[in-house]
This record gives structure tokens, C-alpha cells and sequence, in this order.
């Protein structure tokens, strides 16, 4: 519902865009963000991963948490990324938690997702890796934070690339 761009907001100076191809959340998104403070750097816009409505070179970081298991055709969209970053520009796909969010919190958010999707880590990075291959994209990391967590936590899958 945009929560993680309003956080991003509050942690930047930067202009950030909630896109998502279900716009139901749009109106909670921005009261939420005008609540927050964001108001004036946040906007929302109805978009398909696989064909983003943004030109060449329009973004200078992209994230998307959660979402990318459900793109039909991942390598297009992550072409589609790559298409939109700037040169110099960072993106970060993903699933799963921040490395940095305590441990008793994610053992919280994990115990609260009941039976919502399961997933194989492992096999999830190896996708990853492949479609950097195919798109010939060199510069990029398979991150798996907080592995070794005694609580046997999953915190996820992310790649990190960026654009020449």
C-alpha cells in the first residue's frame, strides 16, 4: 500500500513514485503520506513492472519489495527497470526484510503472515542471477540478509544493480 515509500521519504530528500498496477490502495497511500510529511515529495501512479509508463533514464533509484514474484514475465520487466534508471542509477528487487530490522520484530512479522506465500530462498537468488545474465547485466549482488539469524528467520531475497 506504499508504506515502504513513505519511509523511504521520510529518509530522503528525494521524490518518490508508488507504482503499482492496483491502484486500490492509492487514497490510503496519500493520506498516509500527507500524514507523515511526505505529502509534497510522493505520488501514485497505476503501472505494470513489465511495461513502466516513465521516460528513458527518469529515476535515479528503484525498489520494488514484495512484488516481483507475481510479474508474469520477470525479464521484461526487469528490462523495463533497467530502461527507466538513470546512468549511475541503483535498484533494489526484492523480497523479504530489511537486514537491519531486529530480529524479535521480523520473528513478529513472519508469525503474522500465516500461510501467505512460501518460497525457496535459494532457488529465488538463482532466478535473480539468471535474468541478470540474460539481460547482461554485470553489475549487480544476490543479497540474502541476516542468514545466520539463531531464530532460523527468512529475510529474504534481494538483487542490487546498477545502470552504466
Amino acid at each position: 500500500p506504499g508504506t515502504l515509500a513513505i519511509e523511504l521519504c521520510k529518509r530522503t530528500k528525494m521524490h518518490w513514485v508508488n507504482a503499482d498496477i492496483n491502484a486500490h490502495f492509492f487514497p490510503y497511500f496519500l493520506k498516509q503520506a500527507e500524514e507523515h510529511g511526505c505529502d509534497g515529495r510522493v505520488s501514485a501512479v497505476q503501472a505494470d513492472a513489465q511495461a513502466l509508463p516513465f521516460r528513458d533514464d527518469y529515476a535515479d533509484v528503484i525498489v520494488s519489495r514484495g512484488s516481483f514474484w507475481l510479474w508474469g514475465d520477470k525479464v521484461k520487466a526487469f528490462r523495463e527497470i533497467r530502461r527507466v534508471l538513470k546512468p549511475g542509477g541503483v535498484a533494489y528487487i526484492g523480497r523479504g526484510l530489511s537486514a537491519n530490522l531486529p530480529l524479535e520484530v521480523a520473528q513478529t512479522v513472519r508469525g503474522g503472515q500465516g500461510e501467505g506465500p512460501k518460497y525457496d530462498v535459494a532457488a529465488t537468488a538463482e532466478e535473480l542471477r539468471s535474468i541478470m545474465k540474460v539481460l547482461r547485466i554485470r553489475r549487480y549482488r544476490i543479497i540474502r540478509p541476516r542468514l545466520d539469524n539463531e531464530a532460523g528467520v527468512n529475510y529474504g531475497v534481494w538483487v542490487e544493480f546498477h545502470k552504466k
